[in-house]
C-alpha cells in the first residue's frame, strides 16, 4: 500500500495535474477572440454508450448500438459592453430569429467548437472537438 502511495505522489511531482481552470473555448464565426477570453466555465461532455441485448447460442450479451453525449455548459463573464452576451446572442438568434419567428439552416448555425485544456504554463494539453453544436 505504501509503495502504491508513493508511486502516486511521484507521479504527481513528475508529471503534475491539471486544474479545471485552465482551458479556453473557441467558437468560430460568433464574436471575436474577446469571447474565447471571457468563457470562465466550462465541462468536458462525456458520453455514455447505449446498448441493447443481443442473444447468441443462448447466451445474453449487451451489445453497442449508438451514443449519447452529456450536455455541454459554457459561463461566461460579462463585460460592461456586454459584448459575450450579444456575440452569443446573435449566434442564437440564427437558429430561431424572435422577430420573424423562423428557424434557420442547419448548416449556417451549427459550429465546430474546441475546447482547449492546458497546463499552468498556457500550453495545450487536451482538444476537445464539439461537431456541429
Amino acid at each position: 500500500m505504501k509503495t502504491e502511495l508513493n508511486n502516486f505522489i511521484s507521479l504527481v511531482r513528475t508529471k503534475g495535474l491539471l486544474t479545471s481552470s485552465h482551458f479556453y473555448v473557441f467558437i468560430p464565426n460568433v464574436g471575436d477572440k474577446n469571447l474565447m477570453m471571457l468563457c470562465d466555465a466550462t465541462t468536458i461532455p462525456g458520453m455514455n454508450i447505449m446498448t441493447a441485448e443481443n442473444r447468441i447460442f443462448g447466451e445474453i450479451s449487451e451489445m453497442p448500438h449508438s451514443i449519447i453525449y452529456a450536455p455541454v455548459t459554457l459561463s461566461f463573464y460579462i463585460d460592461r459592453d456586454m459584448t459575450a452576451k450579444k456575440d452569443l446572442d446573435r449566434w442564437l438568434n440564427s437558429v430561431f430569429n424572435r422577430e420573424t419567428r423562423t428557424i434557420g439552416f442547419y448548416d449556417d448555425y451549427t459550429r465546430e467548437v474546441d475546447i482547449f485544456l492546458t497546463d499552468k504554463t498556457g500550453e495545450t494539453v487536451y482538444c476537445h472537438r464539439l461537431h456541429e453544436a
